[in-house]
């Protein structure tokens, strides 16, 4: 989930941070980087879904159900703008 953290959503967003006065190009390349977001919240959904599924006690269960939770959330925050 910190990989959600570290990358950006669209590339040249630091240039409006550093000079708001500069307009940001468009993302050409912005596709890749959602398809790649995507897929890394399917892999953690899929790897907590089996944590779940071969977890032993209760606590375990909600744990994984709150990563996945927490992982979905700050997808969502991040792409859904």
């Amino acid at each position: 989930m910190l990989v959600f953290l570290a990358l950006p959503v669209r590339r040249y967003d630091w240039m409006q941070q550093m000079d708001p006065s500069v307009t940001a190009p468009p993302d050409a390349g912005s596709d890749n980087g959602a398809m790649f977001a995507l897929l890394l919240l399917a892999a953690i959904v899929i790897s907590q879904a089996a944590l779940i599924a071969t977890a032993k006690s209760r606590r375990e269960r909600i744990l994984g159900i709150v990563v996945v939770v927490v992982a979905i959330a700050l997808w969502a925050s991040r792409h859904w703008r």
